[in-house]
């Protein structure tokens, strides 16, 4: 006699790790992807204020006709290799008023998920979006500096 009942399980644990290394495995790339993506948000929003602020500071100074030129021409650089995970960015700038919009967009691919999971997208796209107000300083400076000539000179001929 047996003190022991020889027991029989079945493939249960098979069939559980057939489920749930796969959603792991997603998980964790899905993680991976959503990391690359909030790390290039962060970086291109940014970039986006950087560059509308240093055009409404340099732009001048250096010759450019405006601002929206500045932000055209120092985009490229100011990006450079940092986005990790994702296309380079393309940024953009508009002049209203006396603001300085500068816009930028990414995409961050997920080849390697969204070829086993259908429903999700191929790319996450990002954007930002910052709004400079420009100031002119040295301008607003003449003009209160002429005011006051042109008040002396008003005053003067009383």
């Amino acid at each position: 006699m047996h003190l022991f009942k020889e027991k029989k399980l079945p493939a249960y644990m098979t069939v559980e790790a057939s489920f749930i290394v796969p959603a792991a495995t997603f998980i964790m790339a899905f993680i991976i992807y959503l990391a690359f993506w909030f790390y290039g948000r962060c970086l291109l929003s940014q970039d986006v204020y950087i560059l509308g602020f240093r055009a409404e500071l340099l732009s001048k100074g250096q010759g450019y006709s405006s601002e929206t030129d500045y932000v055209r021409d120092k985009a490229a650089s100011k990006t450079g290799a940092r986005y990790f995970g994702a296309d380079k960015p393309v940024i953009s700038a508009s002049k209203s008023g006396d603001r300085l919009v500068t816009e930028g967009s990414f995409s961050t691919k997920t080849n390697a998920i969204s070829g086993y999971f259908k429903a999700l997208p191929s790319t996450f796209k990002g954007s930002a979006r910052a709004s400079v107000r420009l100031r002119d300083p040295a301008g607003k400076l003449r003009k209160y500096k002429r005011s006051l000539d042109v008040a002396k000179k008003v005053a003067s001929k009383k």
